[in-house]
């Protein structure tokens, strides 16, 4: 992906997400900021 970036899974929180939602490889995790400390994850699944 072009100008993109890779979620390094690490956080337990961050495994947890991806196994309740089953990210797959193709599938895009949209990032969208709430306020200065929050954030909010959303799966975009592979056309």
């Amino acid at each position: 992906m072009r100008g993109g970036f890779y979620l390094r899974n690490q956080s337990q929180g961050t495994r947890k997400w991806m196994a309740a939602r089953n990210v797959a490889a193709g599938d895009a995790i949209l990032i969208t900021r709430i306020d200065e400390r929050h954030f909010q994850l959303s799966k975009i699944p592979a056309p």
